[in-house]
């Protein structure tokens, strides 16, 4: 199946990308350690954490969320405490519901892959749910909780998610000309805080396969760029359609936040207007857009149009 193979192809590039990146770092080395220390301990509030999932219209709804087989319901904390830093492991941390508690570990060649990967969630996602067995379980106890909760501090980490914000970087991926998007994406710091936003509204199509899915996915993340600790992220993502004759639907919001922190909302579009639909048309789209000018922004258009400069 060409999309299938388009997915395997997603996939080793993702990995390559993320070699490269960390090839180059080892050729031009920059400051970079962990700035936790053991028995650091960070309390997080799963705010909201809602997954509605729909497959050849079996439905299935769940709140709260999971990690690594860990549940936490919504409205409720968890802790993540730092047991040991590895130079080249990266760091050892324990999750901790108030019942039970589960260990993992993070560091920055994992996160590049897996963050790089959930920019494009819709897509994968689309391609998990029909390929795999729908675990109606595993939904009803809500989405996964993203483990990165500590980051290298590293100049050239910092670097590669700008990158993420730019066209050149999308335009490159081996599988965009299935993409016809709206795209707006900012990393910026502010005082002692890093922050990561993208917002994509658009398609994916592959009419040989039978395959297009119409998707709006925003996020929004924040660490203290002093310590690398998470200071919380969002994530609301709405997508439906056709991928490989298979008919699949999907709405997810996640709000996860450090117990003090007033976690502030998406720099762009989503939930900003009473009724806003992530599957809208053009015209609207392009209204937004325009009036907008003073975000960092760009449309990205199938490799068929002509490529975009920021």
């Amino acid at each position: 199946m060409k999309l299938t193979k388009t997915f395997l192809v997603v996939v080793l590039f993702l990995s390559s990308s993320v070699l490269f990146a960390l090839n180059d770092n080892q050729m031009n080395p920059v400051s970079s350690e962990w700035l936790v220390s053991p028995s650091d301990d960070v309390s997080y509030l799963l705010e909201t954490s809602t997954w509605d999932v729909e497959l050849d219209g079996t439905e299935v709804s769940g709140t709260g969320g999971y990690f690594e087989g860990l549940t936490v319901s919504q409205g409720t904390t968890f802790d993540v405490e730092v047991l040991s830093i590895d130079e080249h492991f990266g760091v050892n941390f324990r999750v901790d519901n108030s019942t039970n508690t589960i260990t993992s570990y993070i560091n920055n060649d994992n996160f590049l892959y897996e963050f790089t990967n959930f920019i494009y969630y819709p897509f994968h996602e689309s391609y998990r749910l029909t390929h795999f067995e729908l675990d109606l379980d595993q939904v009803v106890f809500g989405p996964e909780i993203l483990g990165w909760f500590f980051l290298e501090i590293d100049t050239d980490l910092w670097d590669f998610l700008e990158d993420l914000t730019t066209n050149e970087y999308h335009e490159a991926l081996p599988f965009f000309d299935l993409f016809d998007i709206l795209l707006q994406a900012d990393f910026e710091f502010q005082e002692n805080l890093a922050i990561f936003d993208i917002y994509m509204n658009g398609d994916f199509e592959n009419e040989t396969d039978d395959t297009k899915v119409d998707f709006g996915h925003a996020i929004k993340f924040i660490w203290d760029n002093t310590t690398g600790i998470l200071q919380g992220y969002r994530v609301t993502t709405e997508f439906q359609g056709t991928y490989q004759s298979h008919q699949v639907a999907i709405t997810l919001e996640i709000v996860i936040r450090e117990s003090s922190y007033d976690l502030p909302n998406f720099k762009f579009f989503p939930g900003l207007f009473p009724g806003f639909n992530f599957v809208t048309t053009f015209a609207v789209l392009s209204v937004i857009f325009i009036s907008n000018l003073f975000f960092k922004k760009f449309k990205l258009k199938k490799r068929t149009s002509k490529k975009l400069t920021n």
